[in-house]
């Protein structure tokens, strides 16, 4: 579904490809997505509050990452996510293949640093995950994935240099020069998750939604089907959504 989703679709970004409010898009993924142990796990991180979406729901293909966190420490959400308490902003990532924890590919998070700023925090954890598999972590902790490989950072540098006298966005054109070559090599297995991002309903989670709206729009609809049937069962809200 999302291979034949991403031929077409997804906008070139950090080497891959990403689709922002990707289920809300694809119906048919949401309603596998949207089951009842996800739903069970999100209560048991913000019990004993009922949680609440943001309407992140990002799609991703073959991205690179460095160490970073899932918020602007220093921007707008900086009084919420100071505070000691009042914070439970999380992020379900699910991933859609094997990642074995001395892979290149596993996600690595650093313990205790979802509390300090970006890299004070240096000892690590690198997390094996299984097809199928979800990890749930506060948007605050220092995380990566799969890092940019030598040959990586060269052709982004090439690309980045050319970029100063042909028209276009660098960045775009990285993600899809890297994209035609992994698929000319036709071994390297594709890399693809799913993010979702939820919270507690309070002023901290309602202000990381109004965020996300600035920067990737509103959330384009509520969901329906069964995943919306799921969602009222397990009494969850979708913040943010379009009527």
């Amino acid at each position: 579904m999302l291979h034949r989703y991403f031929r077409q679709n997804g906008t070139h970004r950090h080497g891959g490809k990403i689709e922002w409010r990707g289920i809300h898009k694809l119906p048919e993924l949401a309603d596998i997505v949207i089951n009842d142990r996800l739903l069970g796990a999100l209560h048991a991180c913000t019990s004993p509050d009922d949680p609440v979406l943001t309407g992140e729901s990002d799609l991703q293909i073959n991205t690179l990452s460095r160490w970073h966190k899932d918020i602007d420490q220093d921007g707008e959400l900086k009084e919420h996510a100071d505070r000691p308490n009042g914070w439970r902003v999380c992020k379900a990532a699910i991933y859609l293949q094997d990642q074995p924890a001395d892979s290149k590919q596993a996600l690595k998070v650093r313990p205790g640093s979802h509390r300090r700023r970006l890299g004070e925090v240096t000892q690590e954890v690198a997390l094996g995950v299984r097809a199928g598999d979800v990890i749930m972590f506060d948007v605050r902790i220092d995380h990566a994935g799969q890092f940019p490989s030598w040959w990586d950072k060269s052709l982004r540098r090439l690309l980045m240099a050319g970029g100063r006298i042909t028209k276009g966005d660098p960045e775009s054109r990285f993600a899809a020069v890297r994209g035609a070559l992994r698929a000319l090599g036709g071994r390297v297995e594709d890399r693809m998750a799913i993010y979702l991002t939820f919270g507690s309903p309070n002023a901290a989670t309602y202000a990381y939604e109004q965020v996300g709206r600035r920067n990737h729009g509103p959330v384009p609809a509520d969901l329906d089907g069964e995943a919306r049937s799921r969602l009222a069962r397990w009494n969850v809200a979708m913040i943010g959504a379009a009527s």
